[in-house]
């Protein structure tokens, strides 16, 4: 009888012991050489959307610190101008015509240490502010955005604190401390009263008192 002959495909394991076999699904180098450079595609556009984000929240933070430092400027100046309004009243018998020089010097100078108290209290909050509350945030990103809205909060509570500390120095010096001496020396008073408590808030703030 004829030998019955099986035909063996090329994917069939032969008998014996098991060998790796022929068929198994391999890449080509081209296909793993654009995996790898997917692969670096997507690293690279990570870290440029990364950097992206922390030039972004750089970019705010900065415009932030520029309008809190206008913000206080323009306090500080609004603040230094109340005493003109009420040294003009019939109290204290001062007028803008007569008196603009001493009132320009008075408004100049009270509002240069208005500013710079407020700055200094501002950095002493800020230091408070995050030795309560840790690290800023995860990443550079975050940490920018977080540090812009604690500086904003150190600003705020700074220029609300000196502001309210010089209205009442000003009305302690000028109308209980000095009042004896308004009628016959309105511009003395009036200088001791403006330029007296931002003078104490500047030393204290900056640790000097």
């Amino acid at each position: 009888s004829q030998p019955n002959h099986r035909q063996v495909h090329a994917c069939e394991q032969p008998s014996g012991p098991p060998r790796a076999s022929p068929c198994l699904p391999t890449l080509p180098l081209s296909a793993m050489a654009k995996s790898k450079k997917s692969q670096a595609d997507m690293e690279d556009e990570q870290l440029l959307d990364a950097a992206i984000a922390k030039n972004k929240a750089v970019e705010r933070s900065s415009s932030g610190s520029f309008v809190s430092t206008l913000l206080v400027a323009v306090s500080a100046l609004f603040t230094a101008c109340i005493p003109v309004y009420m040294f003009c009243s019939a109290l204290f018998g001062m007028n803008i015509a007569d008196d603009a020089v001493v009132f320009l010097a008075g408004i100049a100078t009270t509002t240069f240490l208005l500013f710079k108290s407020t700055e200094a209290c501002a950095a002493v909050k800020l230091d408070a502010i995050n030795a309560e509350r840790g690290v800023a945030g995860a990443s550079d990103a975050e940490a920018a955005e977080e540090g812009a809205k604690r500086s904003n909060e150190a600003v705020m509570y700074a220029m609300a604190v000196q502001n309210a500390i010089f209205l009442g120095g000003f009305y302690f010096f000028s109308f209980y401390l000095l009042k004896g001496f308004a009628a016959d020396y309105p511009t003395v008073v009036y200088a001791a009263g403006t330029l007296a408590t931002p003078l104490l808030q500047l030393a204290h703030a900056q640790g000097h008192i």
